[in-house]
């Protein structure tokens, strides 16, 4: 957690094109393209035990923040909720999450059916396809700690396992 704190004014954080983007509770405006998303980090590598130092232009998705709102609602101790909240206002404050969209949508049916032709089963892994329809949709590579979780996607996504 505190890695990432540190090491957070490092990145260039993506938002959604009429967005603002945040660093910590700098809210002012400022122009963004699509085009700069180039890598969209899973939930996996959100709540690692410590997060890469992944250079570049970095976002996540807005299911990204779903799931970690589920984590936090279902911890089983007052430590683990503790942690929890700490490890999302830290990644709420750090990123503008990218909107999932009729791009997004598409972007999820193809990979779901790619997942779907290899014999897999999309609907036990809707969220992560839909992280990785978030980055499909702006054509940027995802960084996940389960690839595995995306086999049959290989020649629509570049997954980038660490």
């Amino acid at each position: 957690m505190e890695q990432l704190r540190r090491h957070r004014r490092r990145f260039r954080h993506c938002t959604r094109s009429d967005a603002c983007c945040r660093s910590g509770n700098d809210r002012r405006p400022r122009p963004r393209s699509v085009a700069r998303v180039r890598t969209v980090l899973d939930t996996s590598v959100l709540i690692g035990d410590s997060p890469e130092r992944i250079e570049g232009d970095l976002a996540i998705s807005a299911i990204s923040l779903a799931e970690l709102h589920f984590g936090l609602l279902v911890a089983l101790t007052p430590e683990q909720r503790a942690l929890r909240l700490q490890r999302l206002v830290a990644i709420e404050r750090t990123f503008e999450p990218l909107a999932v969209d009729d791009k997004t949508a598409r972007s999820y049916g193809q990979l779901a059916a790619a997942v779907r032709a290899t014999g897999g089963r999309p609907h036990a892994r809707a969220f992560d396809l839909m992280i990785a329809a978030t980055a499909h949709a702006r054509g940027a590579r995802l960084v996940t700690r389960n690839a595995q979780d995306l086999k049959g996607t290989e020649a629509l996504l570049r997954i980038d396992a660490v």
